[in-house]
């Protein structure tokens, strides 16, 4: 995954800026992570005020399709990748949020409104709609 799409989701799913935060989440420097931050403004992901960066609101377009676990218990993830921290849970014919993607990994919206990510092997047991 592109890390400025990374960078949008973690700081979606924490609602705030924390740029020595957001460097240790991605494994980057601070000149990086700046370079990341001034591309977030420029995207509207962030906006500068006087206190210093805010997290813009998501799109409302963002996620796309409903969805829910069959079966089981789905773990959500704050990286799209194993063993990173879990950040929330689906549980079974609890509906969440998603949108078409391609990958490993599926990036989601549960029920209380949080984002994270499921492993693609877990989407066998999900139904989208």
């Amino acid at each position: 995954m592109h890390v400025v799409t990374e960078a949008a989701n973690w700081l979606w799913l924490q609602q705030r800026v924390d740029p020595l935060a957001l460097a240790k989440q991605l494994d980057l420097n601070r000149a990086q992570v700046d370079l990341v931050l001034q591309r977030l403004h420029e995207q509207e992901v962030i906006q500068s005020n006087a206190a210093g960066w805010q997290v813009s609101a998501m799109p409302t377009h963002f996620f796309q399709k409903k969805g829910h676990s069959l079966i089981r218990t789905l773990t959500m993830y704050g990286r799209p990748i194993a063993g990173s921290q879990v950040v929330g849970v689906i549980e079974p014919q609890i509906p969440f949020l998603t949108h078409s993607q391609s990958g490993e990994w599926w990036l989601v919206c549960n029920h209380v409104g949080r984002i994270g990510y499921i492993h693609v092997d877990t989407s066998r047991l999900v139904q989208l709609e």
